[in-house]
């Protein structure tokens, strides 16, 4: 099977990301242009926190998209009011910095307690490398389990059909 041609705005679009450099705290070229234009939008927009100190935050709004039917059979038209939710995208990138650097500074501490204690106590090296791996295993998961039921008590999403 031959592969199209990719298009000059296809190279173009692709080539974005690596135009950005971050460090210093400061973010340069596209990075930077993404920001302001949040923050352009944040003062046009004025959303108000869900609750003090969180990520989410709303505005009310009027739809301006196709007529919609949502699974409760409510109808929602051109014009009827919405509240539409935004991130508080510092506040969102600072969380998911933590959250991916996090488990790289504590999973030595976890795995040289366990080895160390293990072998302290007399049981086997291997035995405990073994130990370390089945609890990431659980970890894993725990991870999973945590985040479908995140999914599972949040159904209230707007997945409509249109009429």
């Amino acid at each position: 099977m031959r592969e199209r041609p990719r298009s000059k705005l296809s190279d173009l679009w692709w080539s974005l990301p690596h135009l950005s450099r971050a460090g210093k705290g400061r973010a340069v070229g596209v990075l930077s242009v993404w920001i302001a234009w949040d923050r352009l939008l944040e003062w046009f927009w004025r959303p108000r926190a869900v609750r003090p100190g969180g990520i989410l935050r709303y505005r009310r709004a009027d739809h301006w998209g196709r007529r919609l039917t949502l699974k409760d059979r409510t109808v929602v038209a051109r014009g009827d009011p919405v509240l539409e939710l935004h991130f508080d995208t510092g506040k969102d990138l600072g969380v998911w910095s933590i959250a991916s650097s996090l488990p790289a500074v504590l999973a030595p501490l976890v795995g040289s307690l366990v080895i160390g204690g293990g072998t302290a106590i007399g049981i086997s090296t291997e035995a405990t490398y073994r130990s370390v791996f089945a609890l990431a295993g659980v970890f894993l998961l725990l991870g999973a389990a945590f985040v479908l039921r995140v999914r599972e008590t949040h159904p209230a999403r707007l997945t409509a059909a249109t009429t």
